[in-house]
């Protein structure tokens, strides 16, 4: 697999090993969209996926020391790792830490269909996106 992004780039192993976890994990499953990195602040770099059985885009985002895993639907609905799962999962920059978040992703999305979210209420409450 062609590493992405410069050598020079502060986060390059991890985004590397990010992107080398996903591709073994999903397989076939999964086509990478896109990539974006930046050395601003403390790094950066978000990595999207398309996931081909369920037809849904994958957005794993490091900014400073943490990481965000997200699903999104064709209608722009989303659900996070942590709402898919009822494992805890923590979400500093570690390796071990990808790798549990991602395992679970994988795991969920061949075992269930997960439950998108179309916003929040003015209380925080989750709203179910209904699909038509």
């Amino acid at each position: 697999m062609k590493p992405l992004g410069e050598k020079s780039f502060v986060h390059y192993n991890k985004l590397n090993f990010t992107n080398n976890l996903f591709s073994k994990l999903f397989g076939k499953d999964i086509k990478l969209l896109s990539h974006d990195t930046s050395d601003g602040g403390m790094g950066y770099f978000i990595l999207k996926y398309q996931y081909i059985p369920g037809n849904y885009t994958i957005v794993f985002e490091h900014d400073r020391l943490y990481f965000s895993l997200f699903l999104y639907n064709e209608n722009g609905a989303f659900t996070a790792v942590d709402l898919i799962s009822d494992e805890k999962i923590s979400t500093e920059l570690y390796d071990y830490n990808i790798s549990a978040a991602v395992s679970i992703l994988c795991t969920a999305l061949k075992n269930t269909v997960p439950v998108f979210y179309r916003g929040r209420t003015k209380k925080g409450r989750l709203i179910i996106d209904e699909e038509e």
